[in-house]
């Protein structure tokens, strides 16, 4: 720790180096920075995330912000129904159509 000793003494910019090397040696930088603790749950979570290749961050973005999302119906004139969003629906669905 002698370049926090040295950071202290005198006035000087941190620089990404210096953040890069403390948090190497087990410094939660969120917290140093922030004030904000992550929890264990947090960390693998988002180091799972760094670790995907693009198309499973993708989805796995997806997935959590679709969980939060509500569902709508729109009902547009000449187009008749349109369905959009997150919509179960038990027990089937009738267009209008003919039962086959």
């Amino acid at each position: 720790m002698n370049t926090q000793v040295t950071l202290e003494k005198r006035p000087s910019t941190l620089d990404f180096g210096y953040l890069a090397r403390i948090e190497a040696a087990g410094v939660d930088l969120v917290y140093v920075l922030a004030g904000i603790r992550q929890t264990a749950e947090e960390a693998q979570l988002l180091a799972a995330y760094n670790a995907a290749p693009p198309a499973v961050r993708a989805a796995a973005l997806a997935g959590l912000l679709a969980g939060a999302s509500t569902a709508s119906i729109q009902v547009a004139g000449d187009l008749g129904q349109n369905v959009t969003g997150n919509v179960n629906i038990k027990g089937g669905f009738n267009m209008g159509g003919k039962k086959k």
